[in-house]
């Protein structure tokens, strides 16, 4: 066991007596050991309040999860998507076309600084295309979100490329009011494109994120 030791007192004709700190309580065998006591009885107020720190504590974990990067695999069933969009605060609305269906955010309670969809494409009955709009009422948060997405893609699939941009706009053109842009090689066959928009009319989104299918060049 580790001592520490402290002087009483200088003396001239010998070393200083040093005398060790007490050894803590309940001390056996190098280790500690907490002393035994018996149940604890808690007021039904404590109760209520650590049941609400915990449900408050799981609540910010789902938000997090439902703010982060798009995380969905295309390719998947259509009846897979409502389940796959629902872990982002998506619900469903509506059963749409054939080829596309939107998917509203889910109502929370409180104020909210944003309104947001996905926009889901299909062909056959599978995912081929995924697209989040966000509509910001501020700016500078528009803009700090798009940082955000940036970031955590970065973390998620690897940084931006030149690759990926080139591979995006020979898909489509840019959306409409873009005013920055990244896009990621998220695999073999799907790219990720996040835009910082300018509001435009009908959708005056803020901010896009994107998924679409598209093999590597020579696969």
């Amino acid at each position: 066991m580790t001592r520490s030791f402290r002087s009483i007192g200088p003396r001239e004709d010998a070393q200083p007596d040093l005398i060790p700190d007490p050894e803590p309580p309940n001390l056996r065998f190098g280790s500690w050991q907490y002393p035994e006591v018996g149940p604890v009885a808690y007021h039904p107020r404590v109760l209520r309040s650590i049941a609400l720190a915990l449900a408050l504590v799981g609540t910010a974990a789902c938000v997090s999860a439902a703010e982060g990067a798009l995380d969905v695999p295309l390719g998947l069933p259509r009846d897979q998507v409502p389940a796959a969009v629902r872990r982002y605060d998506f619900c469903v609305a509506e059963q749409g076309s054939r080829a596309e269906q939107t998917f509203p955010r889910c109502k929370r309670p409180g104020i909210d600084y944003l309104d947001a969809w996905i926009v889901a494409g299909f062909d056959g009955g599978r995912l081929m295309r995924l697209s989040r709009w966000e509509r910001w009422d501020d700016d500078t948060r528009a803009v700090d979100r798009w940082n955000a997405l940036i970031a955590a893609r970065t973390k998620m699939t690897g940084p931006a490329s030149d690759e990926a941009k080139t591979a995006v706009l020979a898909q489509h053109e840019l959306p409409p009011g873009t005013r920055a842009w990244q896009a990621f090689r998220a695999s073999d066959h799907m790219l990720v494109a996040i835009y910082l928009l300018t509001p435009i009319a009908p959708a005056n989104a803020s901010v896009l994120e994107e998924l679409v299918g598209a093999p590597m060049p020579g696969r």
